[in-house]
């Protein structure tokens, strides 16, 4: 048997619990009204076994928080198998006690052992139980006494009872066991998505760096432009160390997110307002994307805006929602004609937000009228579980409950009928609960509206009411009180839980009030009243608990899958930049240390710059183009003096629409074969899903379309 789940072990200890209270409260507290002279007379041995068996039953249920699932199954296990055993040794016990008059009543606490059987096995050992002690009962009754109109209504109502929780019981385990599935699933999910957006953050954060860094080194070193020595040897040697500190900053954010956009603002010269808390933090991924973005934005506004421009960063929000402003009032631009091959907005800002979960980045600008770019991030609602558990087996269990809670009461009333001077009462009295029943069956909705549920209770008093003022008060002859305590049962069960114990106080009230007037004893009075009122009580307590107990097992799972959405996203976000800056270190970070030392660059390492400015641009522009044979061709054509552009306006890879590996291929080879004959400029670009044409290349001023 596989081991349960959080939910399912955590459901497992309330029903233990619930167990263990029946035993306790019915097996002591009802006892002590109803044990006899003549039940003391049995052997000593016989009440030693009953009490070991009560002891496993609370032991069991007291110790359920430490217990695990093995300890808790061999506990019920204990339990359930010691009542079956206790039925079986009553008859040998009996045999040595002749002046018994009645079977003793903890022989028919059979609801307790059902929960511990279906703990212990399963359904299949809780019925089995269940059967057993109503046929043990029976036969002992036929044998010693107790076959009568109290001994009927007691059996009957046991069955019923015991019939609730193991169907009852079945479905909170079924929906434990649901929910801690759909946690497992989630987490897996949740765990790949994290895992996949971890790694196009860390490309994202890669690409940020080679654009903002490396690539501007690349550019001026390979332009053989009059650019000062010194200044191109220390911009080489910030970009060199930036790119060992890739990973080693991961992740390493100091200081709350107010402290660090204010510190980008001052270096930028721009104005600062914060409507957040001082000490807010974030998640480091996201406290990262927005510093790095609102940097970039900050930069681009200070290289374009124009040295009049008043530049302000405005962060408003809360740890679940923030948002920033980064405005200018300078020249402005027109978004649409930023050429496709520029790196600055796509990567550094929107890729950055993108790659965050409920990051996203806006860019609105006007030539002449400034630019905002406002950053906004939401905190994703925590993984929710909907489960309704094995619905099939739920519908089977509770038309066997209505079966056997029609068929008992019927045989409780004819037995209360045949005894009584006016037949006809019981008979009535089991039409009305029956078609009050009716009342709450036919409710259109779960949980009954106030209307249709105040008529339920009602009718439900009305009816024990009525029928005490016509009977005589005997445990027997009031069977209709337990009947009508389980129908609020089932209101408790439909969500209704106020309204049953409102019933259960007045029924109460009725039941004390018919007792007095009928001159009973106060423990007759309680004999009555007992077992109805522990119904609703412990049906409501169990309700109430799992109902707590999956409520705070869903929080706990939502808790778990955030955590391993952290995980994921760390991990596969270490492992991304790690293996980035490895390949930066092996083709890149050699020439910025030699940029680094300074000195005039020769002919040949002013192409290998230009080479490697072509072919990082290509990897974080080209997506599916990145591919041979190419990027050789792209290589061989910029040596020759060519200026080369790939560019995919798709989507990029992974991303929804991009274009399948064999059909990239394709167009990697038509371009590369397009590309050898071009005497001074390539732009070759994989189109849009909605254009005709897959891809076009523009070979010095002449383009041409692949169809596909």
């Amino acid at each position: 048997m596989a081991e349960p789940g959080r939910a399912e072990l955590a459901a497992r200890r309330v029903l233990a619990g619930g167990a263990a209270a029946v035993a306790l409260i019915i097996g002591f507290a009802m006892a002590g009204l109803m044990v006899r002279e003549s039940d003391l007379r049995l052997p000593g041995w016989f009440f030693t076994l009953a009490l070991l068996v009560l002891a496993a039953f609370i032991g069991t249920g007291v110790l359920a928080p430490w217990l695990d699932s093995r300890q808790l199954r061999r506990g019920a296990v204990t339990a359930a198998t010691g009542y079956l055993l206790l039925l079986a040794a009553f008859v040998p016990a009996a045999s040595m006690s002749p002046d018994l008059e009645r079977v003793p009543w903890m022989l028919s606490a059979a609801s307790a052992a059902v929960g511990a059987a279906l703990l212990a096995r399963g359904p299949w050992f809780a019925w089995t139980v269940l059967i057993a002690a109503m046929v043990a009962s029976t036969v002992a009754r036929g044998a010693v006494g107790g076959l009568d109109l109290d001994g009927i209504v007691n059996d009957t109502q046991v069955a019923l009872a015991s019939t609730v929780v193991c169907v009852v019981g079945r479905h909170v385990l079924s929906i434990s066991r649901e929910l801690d599935h759909a946690a497992a699933a989630a987490s897996i999910a949740t765990a790949a998505e994290s895992a996949e957006r971890g790694r196009l953050a860390a490309r994202t954060r890669a690409a940020a760096l080679v654009h903002d860094e490396v690539l501007a080194t690349l550019s001026l070193a390979g332009s053989g432009l009059p650019i000062p020595a010194d200044r191109l040897a220390a911009q080489a040697a910030d970009a060199s160390a930036m790119v060992s500190s890739l990973v080693r900053d991961h992740g390493a954010s100091s200081s709350s997110l107010a402290a660090d956009l204010a510190a980008e603002a001052a270096r930028a010269g721009a104005e600062f307002r914060a409507e957040v808390a001082e000490e807010l933090t974030l998640e480091p991924p996201v406290h990262d994307a927005f510093v790095a973005a609102a940097r970039q934005a900050l930069e681009n506004s200070v290289r374009h805006a124009g040295a009049s421009a008043h530049r302000r960063v405005t962060v408003r929000g809360d740890e679940s929602r923030i948002e920033i402003s980064i405005a200018d009032d300078g020249v402005g631009f027109d978004p649409g004609s930023v050429p496709a091959d520029r790196l600055g907005l796509r990567t550094s800002i929107v890729g950055r937000m993108r790659d965050i979960a409920g990051g996203a980045a806006e860019i609105t600008s006007t030539p002449g009228r400034g630019t905002v770019v406002t950053l906004t991030w939401g905190r994703t609602s925590p993984a929710t579980f909907a489960v309704e558990g094995d619905r099939k087996a739920l519908n089977a269990g509770l038309l066997v409950v209505g079966i056997v809670y029609v068929l008992g009461q019927a045989v409780c009333a004819v037995a209360a009928a045949w005894v009584s001077a006016s037949w006809e009462v019981p008979l009535l009295v089991l039409a009305a609960l029956l078609g009050t029943a009716e009342v709450l069956r036919f409710s259109p909705t779960a949980r009954p509206g106030p209307i249709r549920t105040a008529v339920f209770v009602t009718a439900t008093v009305a009816i024990v009411a009525v029928g005490l003022s016509a009977v005589p008060f005997t445990f027997g002859t009031t069977w209709f009180v337990t009947a009508a305590a389980f129908l609020l049962v089932a209101l408790a069960m439909r969500e209704r839980v106020g309204a049953a114990l409102a019933g259960l106080g007045v029924l109460v009230v009725v039941v004390a009030s018919a007792g007095a007037a009928a001159a009973a004893t106060p423990a007759t009075i309680a004999y009555v009243m007992t077992r109805p009122a522990l119904l609703i009580v412990l049906a409501v307590a169990l309700i109430v608990a799992v109902g707590r107990m999956q409520r705070r097992t869903a929080d706990l799972h939502a808790k778990a899958v955030a955590t391993v959405e952290r995980t994921a996203w760390d991990g596969a976000t270490q492992a991304e930049l790690a293996a980035r800056v490895d390949d930066l270190d092996r083709r890149v970070v050699p020439m910025l240390d030699r940029i680094a030392r300074g000195g005039a660059l020769t002919a040949e390492e002013r192409r290998v710059c230009v080479g490697l400015e072509g072919e990082l641009r290509d990897e974080y522009r080209a997506g599916a183009l990145a591919r041979e044979p190419l990027t050789g061709a792209a290589r061989a054509a910029r040596e020759r003096g060519i200026d080369v552009v790939l560019l995919d306006d798709r989507g990029g890879l992974g991303a929804q629409g991009a274009l399948g590996g064999d059909e990239a291929d394709r167009v990697a080879h038509w371009m590369a074969t397009r590309m050898a004959g071009a005497r001074s400029r390539v732009v070759g670009r994989l189109l849009p899903p909605d254009r005709e044409a897959v891809a076009a290349i523009t070979v010095d001023a002449e383009t041409t379309h692949f169809g596909g």
